[in-house]
């Protein structure tokens, strides 16, 4: 009884295992076949191996091919384990290169920029505009300082009330107001010119000072003094005896009947023709 009862557990056992394994060999076949057949990709070109109809999955025929796959396989995966490495190995020199690549193209684009405007056109637009902008900067300092501080120049050389804020067309000024205009510009230009290598020492200013009233020609002829004590040479023409007060050097011209005469004033004389000028408007007035 007691073999009969094992013979029986047993054949149970084995019934089930020869399910078990019938199941593995049908599910290893489906899989084989799959396997077979499969389509060519980017990773493998030719995946397929030939499966006789009708055959033994254990026989050579049928192994054997899988068997060269599978080598084939391992083969495949070392190489691309070690292309792997070799790319992760270059990860941090494609990271540099990267960077590289961007600022050259950064700089290059600024070289294109350089290069699209020192066309002949653009480069002396652009030289012409940035000696223009230097010239109104230094221009309106200066007319700041003559005009006690109420004009300037604005970027298209019209003049800015700078109380108000106003621009205004320069063919509006007064002659005194044009006057300060012109003498600005003039002295930003000798100003201008005097920063490069050439050297621009004189300037000649044929009258306009009486256009102006007592405080701003004495604004003017400070301005006038500062632009002489630093190497500058000016020479005015004006029939106005207190613009010879800041001046070192006068030649008076006097016109008789019989033509014009021409000296140098030694400072003695100078502030004695003052003095009679003076004198003499007085009594006209």
């Amino acid at each position: 009884m007691a073999l009969a009862s094992l013979h029986q557990r047993l054949t149970g056992t084995l019934g089930q295992a020869a399910q078990h394994a019938d199941d593995e060999v049908r599910a290893f076949e489906k899989e084989l076949i799959r396997q077979a057949g499969a389509t060519a990709d980017e990773t493998d070109p030719d995946p397929g191996f030939p499966v006789p109809e009708k055959s033994d999955l254990l026989a050579p025929a049928v192994l054997d091919p899988l068997s060269r796959k599978t080598i084939q396989a391992e083969g495949a995966h070392e190489t691309a384990k070690a292309d792997l490495r070799t790319a992760q190995s270059q990860i941090p020199y494609a990271d540099a290169l990267g960077t590289a690549l961007e600022a050259a193209s950064r700089q290059a684009a600024v070289w294109k920029s350089v290069s699209d405007q020192l066309t002949d056109g653009k480069f002396l637009t652009y030289l012409t505009d940035q000696r223009t902008h230097a010239l109104l900067r230094h221009g309106s300092r200066i007319l700041r300082q003559i005009s006690m501080g109420d004009y300037a120049f604005t970027d298209d050389f019209q003049i800015l009330e700078r109380a108000t804020n106003h621009a205004r067309d320069p063919e509006t000024l007064s002659g005194g107001e044009t006057f300060q205009s012109s003498l600005a510009l003039a002295l930003a230009l000798v100003e201008l010119h005097n920063t490069s290598h050439n050297k621009l020492e004189s300037l000649f200013l044929d009258e306009g000072f009486g256009s102006l009233d007592n405080i701003r020609l004495g604004d003017t002829l400070a301005v006038l003094s500062d632009s002489v004590a630093q190497d500058k040479r000016v020479i005015v023409i004006s029939h106005l005896f207190p613009v010879a007060e800041v001046v070192d050097n006068v030649l008076l011209i006097n016109k008789t009947g019989q033509g014009s005469t021409a000296a140098w004033l030694t400072p003695q004389q100078r502030t004695a023709a003052i003095h009679d000028g003076i004198q003499r408007l007085l009594e006209n007035t």
